[in-house]
């Protein structure tokens, strides 16, 4: 309302039925999965691309080597709202993302990676997945691996 966008008092919300939701667990993807792509890109054996969402001071702090940044506010309008489809893949396009490629979107704890991520399913992306521990997972990992 206070965005002043067209409200309605008589609209059926539906029944629960109609909110029913399927998790597509294959988009989500872990440290394992995430340290053998990395591997198979140092290797290029992958061309898939990890685009980090954070700012450019947490990224520059600390990021997966081969993640490329690509701040998630870049997919936002003045307002808050995600840009159009044709907006988002121009933002792409212009910051040397290859659409044609798998995409997996990190950060430091998965939530600007899902901002991004669902602004590319909204501007028709289907070749995405989400590293939903992102940088915090990835760091923990690695301290234990190596832990004595």
């Amino acid at each position: 309302m206070k965005e002043g966008r067209a409200t309605h008092e008589d609209t059926e919300a539906g029944s629960e039925d109609d909110y029913k939701v399927t998790i597509n667990k294959d988009i989500y993807k872990n440290y394992v999965d995430i340290a053998s792509l990395e591997k198979e890109i140092a290797e290029g054996k992958s061309d898939a691309q990890l685009i980090d969402a954070r700012g450019e001071p947490a990224y520059a702090a600390g990021h997966i080597p081969v993640a490329k940044n690509l701040f998630f506010k870049k997919f936002q309008n003045d307002d808050g709202t995600v840009k159009r489809p044709e907006e988002v893949r121009q933002i792409l396009e212009e910051s040397g993302v290859d659409a044609s490629k798998h995409i997996v979107n990190t950060c430091g704890a998965g939530i600007s990676a899902s901002y991004s991520f669902l602004a590319m399913k909204h501007a028709g992306f289907n070749n995405i997945s989400l590293y939903d521990g992102s940088w915090a997972e990835y760091v923990r990992s690695l301290v234990n691996l190596f832990a004595f």
